[in-house]
């Protein structure tokens, strides 16, 4: 009888875990709001519960099965896992010493021109502590969430761009940058910003500071009242940021495509489907195509989630981005280099 049993499950389990496979494999694929909870966790932690589900059933029932569904489970963690990019890209650095050229001239301790440095952080209710790393980035653009009071915007303004700064706030949100910045546009409910950036040389770069409310998985995410909460609230967030970006300009005076750049902190891991609205007005998520390391951001003394970064249109090319600690913030710095694609300085003044 026991011997009939094992044998039964040896095969019920291993098609259990196929089925689960492709069921959570088809909600990331169609984004279904009503599968939000599938979604919201990360693949990884699915793989994990695949892989050790099956590598536990290998030895109790015998079957060889079960090294399939591990074999399944495994490739698909691997290769879907929003970290599996950033980790090989640091991995291979490691290896070969190859990293990328530098953007900070170790001689001026300046930017290099061709390039600009993005850094956007949720500062955890206004805690002006978690600024103070800042400085040391030598960013050309700062995104803040949740951001410290106007006094001590002025003087960060002063500390990392001298005369040549200003910055915009809204009740929640904040914009620091290099040049002057106009336009200025502010959510009500969430205070996101969009502004215009005229930099010293006339470069016109068009921003979004976004800061949707957090959808992230829970303990009681099996609860009915929490998957209705979290559809809504992606729907909510959905929603709120298609409004930001229709408040940016498509094209230029010329008729050519804008240069644009959104970032801040989106409420939900890179699985989520308000991150197709970045993807379909061809924005490039930077840390999936240069992200070095642990790129989670969420919370930030054991980041399980990337809630926060910086996208870009195609006159910006990443070259490096990265989740830097914070210690007086739930979320991690995100620290982004660009190569600009087209002329800079006198060449570019027109946008």
């Amino acid at each position: 009888m026991i011997r009939r049993l094992r044998q039964v499950f040896a095969v019920i389990v291993p098609a259990i875990l196929v089925l689960v496979l492709m069921f959570v494999l088809l909600c990331y694929l169609n984004r279904w709001d009503e599968f939000v909870v599938v979604t919201l966790i990360p693949m990884w932690a699915w793989a994990g519960v695949g892989t050790l589900v099956s590598l536990i059933c290998w030895p109790l029932l015998k079957s060889r099965f079960c090294l399939l569904t591990f074999g399944l489970w495994f490739v698909t963690g691997i290769a879907l896992s929003d970290e599996t990019s950033g980790l090989l890209r640091e991995f291979h650095a490691a290896v070969t010493g190859n990293r990328t050229a530098p953007t900070i001239s170790p001689a001026t301790g300046q930017a290099i021109t061709e390039h600009l440095r993005v850094v956007t952080l949720n500062c955890d209710d206004g805690t002006v502590e978690a600024t103070k790393g800042i400085a040391k980035l030598r960013p050309d653009i700062v995104l803040l969430q949740e951001a410290p009071e106007r006094a001590a915007l002025i003087d960060l303004t002063s500390e990392l761009f001298d005369l040549e700064g200003s910055f915009i706030r809204s009740e929640q949100c904040a914009i620091l940058a290099r040049g002057r910045l106009t336009e200025s546009t502010t959510d009500p409910e969430t205070g996101s910003l969009v502004a215009t950036l005229i930099q010293p040389s006339g470069e016109r770069i068009h921003l979004v500071n976004a800061h949707l409310p957090r959808a992230t998985p829970r303990f009681d995410i099996w609860n009915a009242s929490t998957r209705q909460e979290l559809m809504n609230q992606r729907k909510t967030n959905r929603r709120t940021l298609r409004d930001l970006l229709e408040l940016l300009p498509k094209t230029n005076i010329e008729g050519k495509p804008s240069k644009r750049l959104v970032g801040g902190s989106f409420g939900a891991p890179p699985s989520d489907d308000v991150y197709r609205l970045l993807r379909r007005i061809d924005l490039t998520d930077s840390f999936r195509q240069a992200g070095y390391g642990w790129g989670n951001t969420y919370p930030g003394r054991m980041p399980l989630l990337r809630v926060d970064s910086v996208w870009s249109s195609e006159h910006f090319k990443p070259v490096r981005s990265e989740a830097l600690a914070s210690e007086a913030s739930d979320h991690r710095f995100v620290v982004t280099d660009f190569q600009r694609r087209g002329p800079v300085g006198k060449l570019a003044l027109v946008d």
